[in-house]
C-alpha cells in the first residue's frame, strides 16, 4: 500500500505537552478499502467540558498535530464529535483549526486553512443544543501545508458563561491518491511550506508521470489540453510510467489518468508552463513590470523577468519592525493600512473597524520620528504613507492629509532625499483625488501610488478608460509626479469582492492591460500576487490550488521577455473599434507589435512590414504569411519596423460596444402610513419572479416611515420542519431576505473591508423552531460596526405560524437594522432579494426572489425595490 503513495513519504505525530488538559491521544493507521485514499485516524479523549467564563478569546485546545512529508495536494481534515450546550444562546464557541509556526506560535493569519464545509470561514460555530448533537465537517487544506496545526475553541459573539460538553471527537486526516508528475523545475521551494511545480526556465521541456499502483498494471495515459482546455495530443503509459515532450515555449494542462482492474479510476491534473530562458539581469533592471513577492523568492521573480515589488509594513511595534526582506531593490514599502496604530486613537475608536486618526497630533508626532529613528534601513527605500484608506479612512479629509504631512515632515526631516509616493487608493478614484489635491496632497508626495481593478471587465473598457480619465485629471491640474501603480489583477477566484474571469481570460487581460499600460509613462505595473487561494484575492495568485503554475504566469514571463527592451513608452495604434496594436522600439533597432482585438476574431494580413517572426502570448511560435488571425488572444510581433498604416478615428459623438447588462424588473413597495405594522394591502410580487415560480410564496413588502421595512409571506407548508435554529436555519423551512441601502451607489471594486463595494448589505434569515419559537438571525452582514453585536438578531421582530398546511411569516426589519441612521424616503431605491428554504425533513429545496442570495453570495445581483 505504502507504494501507492511512493512519491510523498510521510509521517504524523501528535504533539505532546501542547494541551496539558487533554490526555494523551491514540494513533491508528487505517486504510480505507478504495485505492483512490488513505486515512490517518486520530481519536481525542472521549468528554470534555468547555467553559466559557475564562475571559479568553481562545478558550480550549483540544489537541495538536504535527506531520513531515511531500508537498502534494489534496489534503483533508474530516473532523467528527457531538456536543450540547448549557446556559447559553445562540452561537457559542467556533471551532478553527489554526496553523502553528515552527516553534509552536500562531502563524499569521494569511495562512490559514481554507474552508470548513465549503464556506471561505476559517472556523465551524456551534449553536445552542440542550440535546447532544452530531457534527461532521471537512476542512480543505489549500496550496499551504504547513507542519503544524492546533484544533481550537474560540469564543462568539461574547459569552461569559455557560459551558459546552463535547465528546466523540475525532480527527481523520485524509491523504487523496496522487500519480506523480515530474519535470523542470519540481519543486521549486517558494517558502517552507510552499512550492511551485513544473516549471522550464528553458526553450523546451519534458515531463514524466509515475502512475500509481504500477504492479496493477493499469491503462495509462497523459492527455495534454490547451488553455482553451482542447485535448491537443495522448501519450500512452507503458510500465506504470508516460513521458511528455514539449518542443517549444507554451502552457499546457495535462490529466494523467490510470484505469485498474478493480474499475477504480485514478486521475491526476497537472500544468505546465514552459518560460524559455531567463532574460539578463541588466534588462530587468530597466523594466516597468513586477509582480509582489509574497509567497516566492527573489531568485524565483527575477528568472520570470520581475522587477517592481510593492512591501507591506506595520507601525504598531517598533522593536525590529522593520527589516529589509530578501527581495528586490526596486520594492515599495507600503504601511498596512495606516501608520497611526489603535494605541494612538481615541479610545472609543480603538476597537473599531477601519483606520482613524491620532487622538493627540503631537504624540503622532513623536511616535512617527521614534518609528523612524528606531529603523534605519526604513529612510534609505522607496516609500508609500498608507495603505487603501480611500475607503477605510473614518476621519475628514483634512486630518487624512495632516496624518501625511506630518509623516512627510519627519521623514524628509531625516533624510531629505527618501522617496514617498501615495495615495494608494484601492482603485483609480476621480473624486478623491480631487478632493486631495484641494487640501495640497499631492504636493507632499514625489510620486503618485495608485491600485486599479475592475469587476472582471475587459482591460479596454472601464479599465483603460479610468486611466485616460485619471491623465486628463493630472494634466489638468498640472501635477506632474511619476506615477506607480503597486496592485493590478483580474481574479479566476469565486469571492463577492471581485467578478471573476477564466484562467484564459486572466492570461489575456494580463498581457493585454499591460501593453495598454506600457503606452503610457508609468514607472511600475505590479500584478497583485496574494497570499494563498484562501479567498477572492488568493484568485489572483500565480497558482492554482494545487501548486500548479496557472497560464497568468506564463502569460507574464512572455510580457517580459518581449517589452522589457522596449526604449520609452510604447506607442498605441486603434486599427479599428476592437482592434489594437501596442507598439516598441528595443534597444537593437528592431521592434516588437502587440496585436489583439477586444472582440471578435478575423483573419487578415499582418499590420506590419517585415515580420521576423510572431508569437502567441504564452510564447509559442505562431505561424505566420500573407494572412493572420487577429483576436482576443494577443500576438506579439517582432518586425524589423513599426507601424506605418492608418489610424481609426473615433467618429463623433464617441463609439461604444453594445452592452451586455443582464436586468432584473423592479417592482414597487405600497407605502403605508406611520403606525401601521402590516403589508397586507400591499400587492403580492409576482409568482413569475421567483425562480421556481409553481411553487412560489405569496409575499408582500411595505414601509412605514419611522419603522422600516414589514414583510408579510404566505408558504404551502403541508409538512413544516424546522428542528435547527440561529445559522442552520436554512437547514429547514424557512426565509430569508436580503437588503442593500445603497443600491444606487457606485460599486467600489477593491472595497472590501468594511462594507460591500462600498455598499452596507445585509441577509436575515427568519424560521420557526420546533418548540414553536419565532426567531431572526443576521446571516450575512458587510455594514461597519454591526458585526459585533452579541445578538445578531437584535430588534428584528418575526411572527411565524403554521396552520392548515400553511406557514405565515410576518417579519418587521427596522432602519437601524440595515444599517441606517435615519428613515429612507419616498423615491429611494433598495436592494432586495429573498430565498424560500423548504425541507421535507430531507433536502432542503430553495426558491428565489432574484440571485445573490444563495452560494455564490453576490448583492449585486439583488433586485430593486423602490419606495413610494
Amino acid at each position: 500500500m505504502n507504494r501507492s503513495f511512493h512519491a510523498f513519504g510521510w509521517c504524523l505525530l501528535i504533539l505532546a505537552g501542547c494541551c496539558p488538559s487533554v490526555d494523551k491521544a491514540r494513533v491508528a493507521r487505517v486504510f480505507a478499502p478504495r485505492l483512490d485514499r488513505e486515512e490517518v485516524v486520530l481519536a481525542a479523549p472521549d468528554l470534555r467540558t468547555i467553559a466559557l467564563d475564562s475571559g479568553a478569546d481562545i478558550i480550549d485546545a483540544p489537541f495538536a498535530l504535527r506531520w513531515d512529508g511531500g508537498w502534494e495536494r489534496p489534503w483533508t481534515f474530516v473532523v467528527s464529535f457531538d456536543y450540547r450546550t448549557e446556559g447559553v444562546k445562540g452561537e457559542t464557541v467556533a471551532l478553527r483549526l489554526q496553523p502553528l509556526k515552527d516553534d509552536g506560535g500562531r502563524a499569521p493569519t494569511q495562512l490559514w486553512p481554507s474552508t470548513f464545509t465549503g464556506k471561505r470561514e476559517d472556523t465551524y460555530v456551534l449553536g445552542e443544543s440542550a440535546a447532544f448533537r452530531s457534527v461532521s465537517v471537512e476542512v480543505d487544506l489549500p496550496n499551504i501545508i504547513r507542519k503544524q496545526y492546533r484544533f481550537e475553541w474560540q469564543r462568539r459573539f461574547g459569552h461569559a458563561s455557560g459551558k459546552v460538553e463535547v465528546k466523540n471527537f475525532k480527527v481523520r486526516l485524509v491523504r487523496h491518491a496522487l500519480h506523480a508528475i515530474k519535470g523542470g523545475e519540481y519543486e521549486i521551494k517558494q517558502t517552507k511550506y510552499f512550492c511551485l511545480k513544473n516549471i522550464f526556465f528553458d526553450e523546451r521541456g519534458e515531463v514524466t508521470v509515475d502512475f500509481a499502483y504500477p504492479e496493477l498494471n493499469p491503462v495509462c495515459r497523459v492527455d495534454v489540453l490547451n488553455v482553451k482546455g482542447k485535448v491537443v495530443r495522448t501519450a500512452e503509459g507503458s510500465g506504470g510510467r508516460a513521458a511528455i515532450d514539449f518542443p517549444t515555449r507554451g502552457y499546457w494542462t495535462l490529466e494523467a489518468t490510470a484505469e485498474y482492474p478493480d474499475g477504480t479510476k485514478i486521475t491526476t491534473p497537472g500544468c505546465v508552463a514552459v518560460c524559455g530562458k531567463p532574460i539578463a539581469h541588466d534588462l530587468i533592471r530597466q523594466s516597468r513590470y513586477g509582480m509582489m513577492i509574497v509567497l516566492g523568492t527573489p531568485d524565483l521573480w527575477e528568472r520570470l523577468g520581475s522587477r517592481w515589488d510593492q512591501r507591506c509594513i506595520f507601525p504598531d511595534n517598533l522593536k525590529n519592525n522593520f527589516t529589509i526582506p530578501n527581495s528586490t531593490a526596486d520594492a515599495i514599502f507600503s504601511f498596512h493600512n495606516c501608520p497611526v496604530p489603535p494605541s494612538l486613537r481615541r479610545a472609543a475608536d480603538r476597537n473599531r473597524q477601519g483606520q482613524f486618526p491620532p487622538e493627540d497630533w503631537d504624540v503622532y508626532r513623536a511616535y512617527i520620528g521614534k518609528f523612524m529613528d528606531a529603523q534605519p534601513e526604513f529612510l534609505k527605500r522607496k516609500l508609500n504613507i498608507t495603505g487603501e484608506l480611500d475607503f477605510q479612512w473614518r476621519g475628514t479629509d483634512e486630518e487624512y492629509v495632516k496624518m501625511c504631512r506630518i509623516f512627510v515632515e519627519e521623514a524628509k526631516k531625516r533624510n531629505p532625499n527618501v522617496f514617498i509616493t501615495g495615495p494608494e487608493a484601492s482603485r483609480i478614484k476621480l473624486p478623491y483625488f480631487r478632493r486631495l489635491h484641494k487640501l495640497g496632497y499631492f504636493d507632499l508626495v514625489d510620486g503618485i501610488n495608485i491600485h486599479h481593478y475592475v469587476d472582471g471587465t475587459k482591460p479596454e473598457g472601464e479599465y483603460w478608460e479610468d486611466f485616460m480619465s485619471m491623465f486628463e485629471f493630472f494634466r489638468e491640474a498640472k501635477i506632474d509626479k511619476p506615477i506607480y501603480m503597486t496592485e493590478t489583477g483580474w481574479t479566476t477566484g469565486k469571492g463577492n469582492y471581485f467578478v471573476a474571469v477564466s484562467y484564459e481570460n486572466q492570461a489575456r487581460y494580463l498581457t493585454r492591460g499591460m501593453a495598454l499600460m506600457s503606452t503610457e509613462n508609468i514607472r511600475s505595473i505590479i500584478w497583485h500576487v496574494d497570499f494563498t487561494m484562501l479567498d477572492e484575492f488568493g484568485a489572483i495568485v500565480k497558482q492554482n490550488e494545487a501548486a500548479w503554475p496557472k497560464p497568468m504566469l506564463q502569460a507574464f514571463a512572455t510580457v517580459t521577455r518581449n517589452l522589457s527592451d522596449v526604449k520609452g513608452n510604447m506607442k498605441l495604434h486603434r486599427l479599428g473599434p476592437n482592434t489594437y496594436l501596442a507598439s516598441g522600439c528595443r534597444s537593437n533597432g528592431s521592434y516588437v507589435h502587440v496585436y489583439w482585438r477586444s472582440a471578435g476574431e478575423e483573419r487578415v494580413a499582418p499590420p506590419v512590414k517585415n515580420v521576423i517572426s510572431m508569437e502567441d502570448y504564452l510564447g509559442t511560435p505562431v505561424a505566420y504569411g500573407s494572412r493572420m488571425t487577429v483576436s482576443e488572444d494577443p500576438v506579439y510581433i517582432h518586425a524589423a519596423s513599426g507601424y506605418e498604416g492608418p489610424e481609426w478615428k473615433e467618429p463623433p459623438g464617441g463609439y461604444r460596444e453594445k452592452p451586455q447588462i443582464e436586468l432584473a424588473a423592479d417592482w414597487t413597495a405600497e407605502r403605508l402610513d406611520q403606525g401601521i405594522k402590516s403589508a397586507a394591502t400591499a400587492a403580492p410580487v409576482p409568482a413569475e419572479k421567483w425562480s421556481d415560480p409553481a411553487n412560489a410564496p405569496k409575499l408582500r413588502i411595505a414601509y412605514a416611515r419611522d419603522a422600516g421595512f414589514i414583510i408579510e409571506a404566505e408558504v404551502k407548508d403541508t409538512k413544516h420542519v424546522q428542528p435547527h435554529s440561529r445559522e442552520r436555519l436554512v437547514e429547514g423551512d424557512s426565509m430569508t431576505f436580503a437588503f442593500d441601502v445603497n443600491k444606487t451607489d457606485e460599486w467600489r471594486t477593491n472595497d472590501i473591508w468594511m462594507n460591500y463595494k462600498g455598499h452596507n448589505c445585509v441577509e436575515y434569515s427568519v424560521g420557526r423552531s420546533a418548540d414553536g419559537r419565532s426567531e431572526a438571525f443576521r446571516r450575512n452582514c458587510w455594514i461597519p460596526d454591526m458585526k459585533k453585536f452579541e445578538s445578531v438578531g437584535a430588534n428584528v421582530r418575526t411572527n411565524i405560524k403554521n396552520e392548515n398546511g400553511v406557514t405565515k411569516y410576518w417579519v418587521w426589519i427596522p432602519w437601524a437594522n440595515l444599517g441606517l441612521d435615519e428613515q429612507l424616503r419616498p423615491g429611494a431605491k433598495v436592494g432586495f432579494a429573498a430565498a424560500l428554504y423548504s425541507s421535507d425533513g430531507g433536502k432542503v429545496t430553495v426558491n428565489r426572489l432574484f440571485d445573490g442570495i444563495v452560494d455564490p453570495l453576490d448583492p449585486m445581483k439583488y433586485g430593486v425595490l423602490e419606495l413610494k
